[in-house]
């Protein structure tokens, strides 16, 4: 009998241990999928820089120097320009320093036109000039580097480069127009690594789809991507400041990731980007400039800086999608025409920070329909709500109607309802 309860005993204390096995087992897993599922995932932006910085280590690394190309001395007896392929039959062209004793500082125009069969091509350090359409029509050159000793670029450098997908570009130069290095080029994407990116290097560029912004670039000059009508993405790495007109015209970029640095963004930056939809400006922006994102018909959503005082005119104007706006604690001023015809328009909060609105702010914004004016407003311009056929205004001003309170009161179709003395 006592054998049977021992028996008995020991099966129902090795059960107990497999169910708490089981448990543990059970729990081991649920806790691993937990880990997972909480585990940060590695986002598209660090990716894309990663690869960057392997692709950039790539192109850096040196081609064998190549012998006969043709070259012409300069005037000055000790420099020389680089004329063509001459009796050269490398696919990959490493153009040396020195030719002959002479310091290689030029590549003359059309020097490697059509030269389909080069697949790759170095420009050292020593070359601080490239004539027009030097490498026009080179099909199978994938990449390029343009070193920081260029300080002149001809017009049409990469036309009919068929098969160019990315520039490094590390030159500056001036006198950049529309008739630039990067007209009528197929370039798709082009990595910045000067100190400060030219005027208008990209001004009408319509193949560019992809900008990147290593963290060496500190300054970007006006104009710089007019009218790149392809351009979707764009890394601004460190910049400080986002110039006048940059990205003005650009119709395909849908995202902008601004970084912390900015601390101002220029007057018609963003100016009819029509497919942009949303827009984040960090805390350190502190002056956005006139028609900002004028025309951005795509907009419908945006959160302003806290560090702003003014909202400049026009900076919002025609964003037909805008739905809410919450002006920063801070503000002090809404300029002319600053959201005029966002016809989607709901929801507006005025903070008590805000003395004064200039005319037109608000005007042609048909879906407002309730606003709330706080009592610190001491200057309302004529026509705030021009055209708001179905608002109604909450004004927590003391005064009684007259004066500038009834001036901005009145709508193209008579006087809008107020409750004064509005307290909530």
């Amino acid at each position: 009998m006592k054998h049977f309860i021992k028996s008995a005993l020991a099966v129902l204390l090795a059960i107990c241990l497999c169910l708490v096995a089981f448990v543990a087992c059970n729990e081991v897993e649920e806790d691993d999928d937990e880990v997972v599922t909480r585990k940060p995932k590695k986002t598209t932006e660090t990716s894309e820089v990663e690869t960057e910085a392997e692709t950039e280590a790539e192109i850096n690394v040196p081609i064998k120097n190549s012998k006969n190309l043709s070259y012409q001395a300069n005037e000055d007896g000790s420099t020389c320009t680089v004329m063509g392929i001459g009796k050269c039959t490398d696919t990959e062209v490493g153009i040396p320093e020195t030719i002959e004793g002479y310091t290689v500082t030029a590549i003359a125009n059309k020097a490697f036109e059509d030269c389909a069969s080069i697949t790759k091509i170095s420009i050292p350090e020593t070359v601080t000039s490239i004539g027009n359409r030097a490498f026009a029509g080179c099909t199978g050159i994938n990449e390029i580097k343009i070193p920081e000793s260029v300080k002149s670029a001809g017009t049409q450098l990469f036309y009919k480069c068929d098969s160019l997908n990315r520039v490094y570009w590390y030159a500056y130069i001036r006198g950049v127009d529309e008739s630039g290095p990067f007209t009528s080029s197929t370039v798709k994407s082009v990595v910045f690594g000067c100190k400060e990116v030219p005027y208008g290097i990209l001004m009408n560029c319509s193949s560019v789809e992809s900008v990147t912004f290593l963290n060496s670039v500190e300054k970007c000059r006006p104009d710089t991507f007019v009218n790149c009508n392809n351009l979707k993405n764009v890394n601004l790495g460190k910049l400080t400041s986002i110039p006048s007109g940059m990205f003005m015209g650009c119709t395909s970029l849908e995202t902008v990731n601004m970084p912390d640095t900015v601390t101002s963004i220029g007057s018609n930056a963003f100016e009819n980007c029509t497919a942009l939809k949303g827009i984040v400006i960090p805390d350190s922006v502190e002056t956005i400039g006139i028609g900002a994102f004028l025309g951005c018909t795509a907009l419908e959503s945006v959160e302003l800086s806290d560090s702003l005082q003014t909202i400049e005119s026009r900076t919002f104007a025609s964003c037909s999608k805008l739905k809410s706006i919450v002006i920063p604690d801070g503000v002090v001023s809404i300029g002319y025409y600053a959201f005029i015809d966002c016809n989607e328009l709901s929801s507006v909060i005025i903070p008590y920070s805000v003395t004064k609105i200039e005319m037109y702010a608000f005007s042609e914004c048909y879906y407002l329909q309730s606003i709330v004016i706080p009592y610190s407003v001491a200057s309302m311009g004529a026509q705030v709500f021009g055209g708001c056929k179905n608002i109604t205004i909450y004004c927590e001003a003391d005064s009684k109607p007259g004066g500038w309170d009834e001036d901005w009161c009145q709508d193209y179709y008579g006087n809008l309802p107020v409750e004064w003395g509005y307290k909530g």
